[in-house]
């Protein structure tokens, strides 16, 4: 790094807007669970001037945070919303960038939740 350089670090947190600590705002407030992961990493992480931290706050039902949709949109707008590399593993569903990297988000993001339910059957009934 050199001459005015700023880094970003990016902590990706879920959150689960059905959690007796959400549930009554996050019915109320859209994006509640987000926010408020979103306000806690920052709290954790505090002051890290120079540099950015931006936490990808994303709720189990898909809500993006307001933090992790811009940092998708600056990602987007420095590609000019085309796709590159992924152009060959696109689909008529996702023509661009925002299109795109949405729904893998998505996708990851269900297929973790998956994973959970999963991983706790095999402890449970061992091969």
């Amino acid at each position: 790094m050199g001459g005015g350089d700023i880094s970003s670090s990016t902590c990706v947190v879920v959150g689960f807007p059905c959690a007796p600590s959400f549930e009554r705002r996050a019915a109320q407030v859209p994006l509640h669970t987000a926010e408020t992961e979103h306000r806690r990493k920052v709290a954790l992480y505090g002051d890290v001037s120079p540099h950015r931290l931006v936490p990808f706050a994303v709720e189990t039902f898909g809500g993006l945070g307001v933090q992790a949709k811009k940092l998708l949109e600056e990602c987007a707008r420095g590609r000019q919303d085309q796709l590159g590399p992924e152009l060959v593993s696109a689909t008529w569903s996702t023509p661009t960038f925002m299109s795109y990297w949405g729904q893998k988000i998505m996708v990851a993001l269900q297929g973790a939740q998956a994973f959970g339910p999963h991983s706790r059957a095999l402890e449970d009934y061992p091969q």
